[in-house]
Order: C-alpha cells, then structure tokens, then sequence
C-alpha cells in the first residue's frame, strides 16, 4: 500500500502530516511511504481459557504429561536448590487453577537436591558434635562405643568423610571412646577378696 503525506523534522525527529481533504499542497511536498499490512489472528475469548493444572509436587515428568493432557506445553525448566525429591516441580508460572490460553507454555521450577559438607568431628566431645551434627543438616543415626586411652565420649571415627558433600539430612554413625578397663588377676584368692579387687579396679 502506498501514501502520500507531508514528511516534516520536529524536535529532531520525523514526523508524517497527513493532508486535509481541503488542503492545496504542491505534489513535489509530498512523499510516497510504501506500507504493508497484515491481518493479525484474534485472540480468543475469555470463555475459550483453560485452567492450568496444578503441578506442585510432581515430578517433572509427571507435569509434563500432565501439561500435554490439558494442552498446555512446558516452557522454560529452572532449577532451584530445595530439600524436596530432585526433579520435584516446586514452583509454576502460571500458577495452577489460573487461566491461560490453549497451547500457552507454562515455566516450571524444579528441586535440586541441597547439598551440605560433612565436618570434622573426630577429636571433639559428643555433645559438641552433636551440636555440629544438627548445624551441619545431618543426621546423627547412632553411637558406637569402642575402649580407648581417649577421654570417654571423644569421637573416634565417623561413618561419613569429612569435608565429603552428602545430601541434607543424611545420617552419620560416630564411634566414641569408652574407658580401658583392666581385669584383674582374681585367680587364687577367696570371694571376698576377690570382691574387694573388682570393687577397687572399678569394675
């Protein structure tokens, strides 16, 4: 399609005035502008919206299927730190039981399993490891006791690597010291005796 119109520079930028039908302007003031023009497909009514389903909580698998039943299709895929199952769907836009067009994308936020450093527990007491424990995200599962020339309850050993990366909450199993004791020789002496060594050795 092609126009005539006066093209004019105002305030350093160009302007286009359109004749009046009474207007007498010289046709060497005019300009042609060539122009084309492009029927643009008419959304579709509210009424033809879909509800988006709500995917929270599904693996990302699961809301992709989900999507394509509905007729929505997945959009971007963000990962986000999360103490949820990996791959579990912890966010959407749009957010479910929203409404969208037929055939909209729809972004999902997926869980990346958080991961936590082990520390070095070997050495300390139990109740401060213990504190270190829960500081740390894990999980104390047990105690072992083994004798040792240690103070009673120093940590000996640990079932997790320090300095390892292991996933939140995981559990560790610490090997604490317990006291050496030394049996006596009760062999030869009478029961009261022998009594009075044990009693006295501290058994």
């Amino acid at each position: 399609m092609t126009l005539k119109t006066n093209i004019a520079l105002e305030g350093g930028e160009l302007r286009f005035q359109m004749p009046k039908a009474d207007d007498i302007i010289s046709p060497e003031n005019l300009s042609t502008i060539e122009f084309s023009l492009k029927a643009v497909p008419e959304k579709p009514g509210i009424g033809s919206y879909k509800e988006v389903p709500d995917l929270v909580g599904l693996s990302k698998e699961e809301a992709e299927s989900k999507l394509l039943e509905s007729g929505f299709k997945a959009g971007d895929i963000l990962e986000k730190e999360s103490s949820k199952p990996q791959g579990t769907v912890i966010a959407q836009l749009p957010s479910g039981s929203s409404l969208a067009e037929p055939g909209a994308t729809v972004d999902l936020t997926v869980s990346r399993i958080l991961s936590v450093k082990v520390p070095d527990l070997v050495g300390l007491g139990l109740e401060t490891a213990k504190a270190l424990i829960e500081k740390s995200r894990i999980r104390l599962e047990g105690v072992k006791e083994k004798p040792s020339d240690k103070n009673p309850g120093t940590v000996l050993a640990q079932s997790l690597n320090p300095g390892s990366e292991v996933e939140v909450n995981s559990a560790i199993v610490l090997t604490i010291s317990t006291k050496i004791f030394k049996v006596p020789n009760l062999l030869g002496l009478e029961l009261e005796s022998a009594k009075q060594v044990i009693e006295k050795s501290g058994l």
